[in-house]
């Protein structure tokens, strides 16, 4: 019962620091980090204005969904092509990189919508330096247009890991710091090609 206070507290204390349009992304993976992914989501949500939950597993999302949990879910992880189909139909938002898999994701997309016009959200990963997931910075505008281009997929978000920020050595805040300027630099480079990131 401690943790859920706790949880609501930690919430409650993010919405002061932040921007009123800030959107929150709350990580509910692995079970909510043992905590119950549905009931963290549930408490999240009391709290209120939570605009994504984040998980690493499209069987996590496809979870949260027959909860009835509706806000934006994001999928940390690449989808596999045979969950493609689940993406589309538990509307669960892709990372997305590589000309290879946005070609991929997006003729699936045209089975998938047929001739429905709708636009399918995806988010762009960008490699900052884990050396995991995404393109390069300097590829992050090339792979948006290609996104952008697609018949039903859309480009509503970009994300990276910043994989030692929680840490307080200073040699791991300077990568933190190096980490977020390239980022800001493949962001920067979607803008001036004429997309919203």
């Amino acid at each position: 019962i401690l943790y859920k206070d706790n949880l609501k507290y930690n919430l409650e204390q993010i919405r002061k620091y932040v921007e009123p349009e800030t959107k929150i992304c709350v990580a509910v993976k692995a079970d909510g980090y043992g905590h119950n992914a549905i009931l963290t989501a549930q408490l999240a949500n009391e709290v209120g204005n939570i605009d994504y939950f984040a998980v690493a597993t499209v069987d996590e999302a496809i979870e949260l969904r027959d909860a009835g949990i509706k806000n934006h879910i994001i999928l940390l992880s690449l989808s596999i092509p045979k969950e493609f189909h689940d993406l589309f139909e538990y509307e669960i938002t892709p990372l997305v990189f590589g000309k290879d898999y946005i070609e991929l994701l997006s003729q699936a997309a045209d089975n998938y919508f047929k001739d429905d016009d709708k636009k399918f959200s995806v988010h762009l990963a960008v490699d900052t330096g884990m050396g995991r997931i995404g393109c390069y910075s300097n590829e992050a505008a090339e792979q948006a247009k290609l996104i952008n281009s697609s018949n039903h997929l859309e480009l509503s978000g970009m994300i990276t890991h910043f994989c030692v920020s929680d840490s307080l050595e200073e040699k791991n805040q300077e990568f933190t710091k190096i980490q977020y300027e390239d980022f800001c630099k493949a962001v920067e480079s979607v803008k001036a090609a004429g997309i919203n990131p």
